[in-house]
């Protein structure tokens, strides 16, 4: 009989010491399996080169080519993502996003269309607005059931479960109902939001399942607020000083009061939308580790996240930064930087025979090729 293990961290090595909980641990106190980090093997090079001919198809075809530009640009992120050593394929064609992309540029082109109509403009305006609303929801649903389908990891395929009125209810209405209670509902909208998508995935044949405090939320949404609160004290307190020696101010820097209160007003809106990339970056690492922590496959497969919400929000307005001021040339740079450290922040912790698990679920009828045939969904992009 084998020796037992004098320890947890002797079974097998815990790539988290001092984060160690006891859902890690089996019924006899040892890790179940060690959590794996995700890969991401992409270059900003490599991607700037795919990104310009994009653009450059793009403009030469008057924006026909946008369909076949998104599917290389997901492609290559795709490939690139490696979960336990395999990346992940995507199967969607151009010609697949062709159909979507084709009803967006017919709605666009109505819209503009309705002013040379007899009828009231202002009311087919409204009417169209408000049909578009509807549609949003439906539009949303067909998107994620179709990138699901292209979706594939060592053979066995992705699938969306969700619906028209689940979308509306979870991706659309609530975090509209956030908004309008001033921020009070919006952490139970984002529970919702996220709770709806992680179980409305299944791979293979099998659902993700995730359980996640509605407090935990709440508690983000403060951290959130009180970042908020600290960063617009630092920016008020400077303005406040050149407000009070605004003649001083003046004639320092040679200029009238009406140069002086349009160049300070610029500063102050470009403050602002620091200020909510900042947060909104800030909470969204936040919502996203409660997320994935809380997330399971087959019950045995479990994921963590390790986003820094303070990294994140820094990496988030370094690239708005740098783009601005390249005119959009290091807007790939950002891409990459951006998603490599999502990738390389998230965890898998694999089924105990994760080779034995896939084959069930490829032998199950969820296979690529079944993807393949499937796959004629429809992605609108609104």
């Amino acid at each position: 009989m084998a020796e037992t293990p004098k320890s947890p961290t002797d079974a097998v090595e815990n790539p988290f010491p001092s984060k160690a909980r006891a859902a890690d641990l089996d019924e006899n106190g040892y890790l179940f399996h060690r959590f794996e980090p995700l890969e991401f093997t992409g270059t900003a090079w490599s991607y700037f080169k795919i990104y310009f001919i994009n653009i450059f198809l793009t403009l030469l075809t008057l924006g026909l080519y946008v369909p076949w530009a998104r599917v290389r640009r997901r492609r290559y992120f795709y490939s690139n993502t490696r979960i336990l050593g395999d990346g992940i394929d995507y199967l969607a064609t151009g010609f697949d996003l062709l159909k979507g992309w084709l009803m967006v540029l017919a709605g666009l082109a109505c819209f503009y269309a309705l002013p040379f109509f007899d009828f009231g403009f202002a009311y087919a305006e409204a009417i169209f607005l408000v049909a578009v609303l509807f549609a949003y929801p439906w539009a949303m649903n067909k998107s994620l059931q179709f990138n699901a389908r292209n979706i594939v990891w060592r053979d066995v395929r992705f699938t969306w479960h969700g619906s028209y009125w689940g979308v509306a209810a979870n991706l659309f209405i609530a975090p509209l109902v956030g908004l309008l209670t001033l921020g009070l509902l919006l952490p139970l909208a984002s529970r919702m939001m996220r709770h709806y998508i992680a179980k409305n995935y299944s791979f293979g044949s099998k659902r993700f399942e995730v359980t996640t405090n509605l407090w935990d939320f709440y508690k983000a949404g403060l951290k959130t607020v009180m970042l908020c609160l600290g960063i617009a004290f630092m920016i008020i307190m400077p303005l406040d000083l050149i407000y009070v020696n605004a003649n001083s101010t003046l004639e320092q820097l040679d200029m009238n009061s009406h140069q002086f209160w349009i160049i300070t007003i610029f500063v102050l809106q470009l403050l602002i939308v620091g200020l909510f990339l900042v947060t909104t970056s800030f909470y969204r690492a936040q919502t996203r580790n409660l997320m994935t922590n809380g997330l399971r496959l087959d019950n045995n497969i479990r994921f963590r996240s390790e986003l820094s919400g303070l990294r994140l929000a820094w990496i988030v307005l370094q690239n708005a930064v740098l783009i601005v001021f390249s005119f959009s040339l290091l807007l790939p740079w950002a891409h990459v930087r951006y998603y490599r450290y999502l990738t390389e922040n998230t965890y898998i912790r694999p089924y105990n025979d994760m080779t034995q698990f896939v084959d069930d679920e490829i032998n199950a009828g969820h296979s690529i090729g079944d993807a393949v045939s499937e796959a004629a969904g429809l992605e609108i992009a609104l």
